[in-house]
């Protein structure tokens, strides 16, 4: 205490500036011997004559920040801190607070306040998708700029330190290291932060508020639990029933180690190098032929299965982890994929990590006990980003018939269509993961609902950072600045044509070696089997009457103005455009950007407008979010996708390969035709407009352009070569010749178009409407088209060479259609149209029965899903417009447009 002799304070200094020269005196009272404000008012009152009224002080106290009690956000720091001590003997009487700069031991009250503030802690609360944010290994993230490793640590708090003094030595018979109640309760407090920051999706936090060697544990261990939910979710119904640590590493590894250490020079130490353009020197890279996907009928393709009579043992041993066309269907199993999620995160079984985890798995899994519906998303989460359409399509399905919100709400927030637009599998499933998602989520979560993710990207901007990420080097950086991990695209890992997937040994000695994204030496050209399964699951989004519109701004390749801060946002058709860039100058040898031009031609025939425009500048685009004009003036000018692909064709330079330079000629052509025929079409609409509905529904689709028979034929010829070519051997072209370049080419500069292809010349194509759907029935009024079509379905013989079932999956045929109201067509065949005219309208069967073609299936099609020999009879029914070459006016639009000018 203060002694009584001090002098008094000199009263001719004013008082308010008489606090500060007083303030270490009153902290010292206040802070060093715990004095209560009154009494400190009174003691320097008599003892320095300084008078002031109890409320005086407590607002210098606040003004200074200074107090006695230990805040909520205090005693947090307290406990990362304390407990972030590996030393067992760490001790809460280490403990130093630092108040108004004077240092004072924990005194035991405030030790019992920080004791009952840890033993009130509740239950953590969950995340949907917290399992999926640990998809890096441990090598990948120490390799990342943002990941938890090599930075500093923060400096401890300055309002207290942690002494540690050297471990004592315990008494004879006294107990070792036995921790304190406060201790005990602190370490409680902190499992239960740590299963927080699991739960809630925050894994940096998690590990940043970790010691090294935990660090390492909690990411190994974490990425281990990511890979068996990926692979019990992957393979839930058939083979092993449980994915245990070694099964895991014999599927998944092989002979070649894949280690858990960070490589001694990590990649990013190659500042400013794309991880993909990295070389990896891998043992056994993966193969650079495509594997593909058939849509077949249930009914025509039976597979049953019965266990021998040795048992279900016997079964188990003659399965092959290493083949899974040696795996068996589960006879009976009464565990759900949440249940088997639970019980892996309950007994760890799925991981070898030596060190024990700072994550309590009893605490979590009692979480999780107590909120099924959240684990029940997290399950579904991992079935679509699996691939496993058969699993979704039978739970979601029973959340469809019996309604349950929160599923559908939790299962929402992990925005499930992005999900699979970014996990496609063009070689397992193909559409059929977004045409469950599609036709089971309910109105409030519809595709509609949730067309946009938090970043801002639509489903079809999802599509188009797969085609990016798949067969480009483009940066993500360049697309968009706002992914979840800035050095790799969503779904990096997974291979749409099948070659590899998240759980393939090439995969995971990639992330282990520090990797974060695949190598472009490992990926080819925009593929046959990638394409198609962007354009199904385009028509799957785009053909029901809840779908949102195809012509949505788009969310990547924003740009913002530094001159005038207007935001430069591109339409679906602008990003095509710029897909198709990157795709001619960041994509593999050989391409031929066929891949890209179906991929317009299913968004023209989808109702893309290539009239809208958007300010838009090239050079932005090109250089980056970050870009700034080279000039004092803005450089960006309203521009349709015709012009924007103009503008980048003029600002790339010369090395451009032949093939490529044919591809972007065709693809610039296709996008000037469509933009001539929706000049005409705004003009005389009612000329050539027919209304498509889905399934016959009251609401007519917002997504259809029905205005050009060229633009018709070629998507008609674009959906026969996906379903009927693929390269067998590395030598052999990437295109059949049935879909010749060169004649495409040629057909745009001359009143043919797509009729010269052989495809259409040969007359190889079934009927299909002016509007290039493949015609599965009709009626007097209106036609059943396919909007995934087999190739029995869109070809008048058999010209598919994709029949080796080792590089084959089966996979479902959709059973929704769209149909197409003949209406308008025939008002305008009745109302005097030319001869060449009412051969446009569609033709009408003989009786009002439906003339269905199920026919087809038994006639072309084996039990194994081969194709039988003979042709198809051709159908008398109905126009197949391709097969014509003179007389090509579809009412009143020509079939046309002559050749394009100069680029």
């Amino acid at each position: 205490m203060a002694q009584l002799a001090d002098p008094p304070m000199d009263r001719s200094i004013p008082h308010d500036k008489r606090w500060p020269l007083l303030k270490d005196i009153i902290v010292d009272l206040f802070i060093g011997q715990d004095m209560k404000i009154a009494d400190v008012a009174k003691h320097m009152k008599e003892v320095y004559g300084f008078d002031a009224q109890p409320a005086h002080y407590r607002y210098r106290f606040k003004s200074w920040n200074i107090h006695k009690r230990v805040t909520a956000a205090e005693k947090d720091k307290i406990i990362r801190r304390h407990t972030k001590r590996s030393r067992a003997s760490a001790s809460t009487s280490d403990i130093v607070l630092t108040k108004g700069g004077i240092p004072k031991v924990l005194s035991e009250n405030a030790k019992a306040q920080l004791r009952r503030y840890a033993s009130a802690a509740s239950l953590p609360t969950i995340s949907p998708g917290f399992i999926l944010k640990w998809n890096f290994p441990y090598a990948a993230l120490f390799s990342t700029s943002s990941g938890p490793f090599g930075h500093p640590s923060p400096a401890t708090s300055p309002f207290f330190t942690v002494d540690s003094p050297a471990a004592a030595t315990p008494s004879p018979g006294g107990p070792i290291n036995a921790p304190s109640p406060t201790t005990q309760a602190l370490r409680k407090r902190a499992s239960l932060d740590h299963v927080g920051l699991f739960l809630q999706g925050r894994p940096m936090e998690l590990l940043k508020s970790l010691d090294p060697v935990e660090q390492k544990a909690a990411a190994v261990w974490f990425h281990d639990l990511f890979l068996f939910s990926f692979m019990s979710a992957k393979y839930f119904g058939k083979g092993p029933t449980h994915w245990s640590a070694d099964l895991i590493a014999a599927r998944s590894l092989g002979a070649q180690p894949a280690g858990a250490s960070p490589p001694s020079q990590p990649v990013r130490a190659l500042t400013g190098t794309p991880s993909s353009t990295l070389p990896f020197d891998d043992p056994e890279p993966p193969t650079m032929l495509c594997r593909w996907s058939i849509h077949y009928k249930p009914q025509v393709r039976v597979t049953e299965w019965c266990p021998d009579s040795d048992g279900e043992q016997d079964v188990e041993d003659k399965q092959d982890i290493e083949d899974e066309a040696t795996w068996r269907p589960w006879t009976e199993n009464d565990r759900s994929l949440p249940e088997v999620i639970r019980e892996g995160i309950t007994s760890g079984s799925f991981t070898e990590t030596p060190t024990p985890v700072p994550v309590s798995s009893t605490v979590a899994s009692e979480v999780l006990s107590k909120s099924p519906a959240q684990l029940e998303a997290e399950a579904y989460a991992f079935a679509i980003i699996s691939g496993n359409y058969a699993h979704l399509e039978e739970h979601l399905g029973d959340l469809y018939d019996e309604p349950s919100p929160e599923t559908f709400g939790l299962l929402a927030e992990t925005y499930p269509f992005h999900q699979a637009a970014a996990n496609l599998r063009g070689a397992k499933s193909c559409c059929l993961v977004m045409d469950t998602l599609v036709n089971s989520m309910n109105a409030t979560f519809s595709i509609g609902m949730l067309y946009r993710n938090g970043n801002g990207h639509t489903v079809l901007d999802t599509l188009m950072v797969t085609i990016l990420r798949s067969h480009t080097s483009t940066r993500p950086s360049l697309v968009c600045s706002s992914f979840d991990r800035p050095e790799r695209f969503p779904g990096e890992g997974i291979d749409v044509c099948g070659r590899y997937d998240l759980d393939s040994p090439c995969i995971r000695r990639l992330f282990a070696s520090g990797h974060t994204s695949v190598p472009m030496s490992w990926k080819h050209v925009f593929c046959h089997t990638s394409a198609q399964v962007i354009c199904h699951s385009m028509t799957r989004i785009f053909t029901v009457f809840w779908s949102p519109s195809i012509n949505t701004p788009s969310g990547i390749f924003i740009r913002t103005c530094s001159h005038c801060s207007r935001q430069l946002t591109p339409t679906p058709l602008h990003t095509l455009v710029v897909v198709a860039y990157f795709l001619a100058t960041q994509g593999s040898p050989g391409e031929t950007l066929f891949g890209v031009i179906a991929v317009l031609s299913c968004m023209l025939a989808l109702g893309a407008d290539p009239l809208q425009q958007s300010d838009l500048s090239p050079q932005h685009i090109l250089s980056g979010t970050t870009a700034h004009p080279t000039t004092e003036q803005c450089e960006h000018a309203p521009a349709t996708p015709l012009d924007l692909a103009r503008a980048l064709r003029n600002s790339s330079n010369d090395g451009w390969t032949p093939e490529t330079r044919l591809g972007w000629d065709i693809f610039v052509k296709i996008m000037d035709q469509a933009r001539a025929a929706h000049l005409q079409y705004r003009g005389s609409p009612a000329k050539g407009e027919c209304t498509h509905y889905y399934e016959r529904s009251d609401d007519p689709l917002r997504n259809s352009f029905c205005g050009s028979l060229e633009l018709g034929r070629l998507w008609a010829a674009v959906q026969v070569e996906l379903v009927t070519y693929r390269r067998l051997q590395e030598d052999q072209p990437w295109i059949s010749a049935d879909f010749d370049l060169q004649l495409l080419r040629k057909g745009l500069d001359t009143n043919l178009g797509a009729s010269s292809l052989p495809l259409i010349a040969k007359g190889m194509l079934e009927d299909f409407s002016p509007c290039g759907w493949f015609v599965a029935a009709q009626d007097d009024n209106a036609v059943e088209v396919y909007t995934a079509p087999r190739a029995q379905d869109v070809c008048s013989r058999h010209i598919m060479n994709m029949d080796i079932w080792e590089r084959t999956e089966f996979c479902g045929l959709l059973d929704e259609a769209v149909w197409i109201m003949k209406q308008r067509y025939q008002e305008a065949s009745d109302s005097g149209q030319s001869s060449g005219d009412a051969n446009m309208s569609y033709q009408s069967s003989d009786n009002a029965d439906m003339s269905d073609q199920e026919g087809r299936d038994e006639e072309m099609v084996n039990r194994d899903g081969t194709f039988r020999d003979g042709n198809q009879e051709e159908s008398n029914e109905w126009y197949a417009p391709g097969y014509q070459q003179e007389g090509d006016d579809m009412m009143g639009w020509s079939a046309g447009f002559g050749p394009l000018g100069d680029m």
